[in-house]
């Protein structure tokens, strides 16, 4: 459950921050009219599972399960370190994933700022998703 509501609410997060930054700096001295809304958002239900399931569900098994049983097991373990690491981790798997594609052809750049913002944003998600639907219903049942 916490995989698919982290594949849901990053692109709905990343939508609503390009958004806001597509207001601030418009590109081509051109902002979001209205009649962009409806594409950004086919993007954007069609990327929610394209992009997002994946990294979510990799962070999930490899790290988030094991760092929600040591959290329920350690009531000390705050949301904002629990969170903080699963950002960090995310971006660690981005960063991992640059070094294959640069390494499979040298045109992709070892550093893409795009992917990392990216991959952060599901990692923010992904550490939310966990202590609300994983967390916080497992110390409530070991108490």
């Amino acid at each position: 459950m916490a995989v698919l509501a982290t594949s849901i609410a990053s692109p709905v997060l990343a939508f609503i921050i390009f958004l806001v930054l597509s207001a601030v700096y418009p590109s081509g001295g051109r902002g979001w009219t209205l009649g962009d809304l409806p594409a950004a958002l086919a993007i954007v239900a069609i990327w929610a599972p394209a992009f997002a399931l994946i990294p979510a569900g990799i962070l999930g098994v490899l790290m988030e399960r094991p760092k929600a049983r040591a959290a329920i097991r350690r009531r000390a373990a705050g949301f904002v370190p629990f969170t903080l690491f699963s950002v960090f981790a995310a971006a660690a798997l981005s960063f991992l994933l640059r070094i294959v594609l640069n390494l499979s052809n040298a045109i992709y750049p070892l550093v893409d700022a795009f992917s990392l913002g990216l991959y952060s944003i599901v990692g923010l998600c992904s550490g939310i998703s966990w202590w609300l639907f994983v967390v916080l219903p497992g110390r409530r049942m070991t108490r």
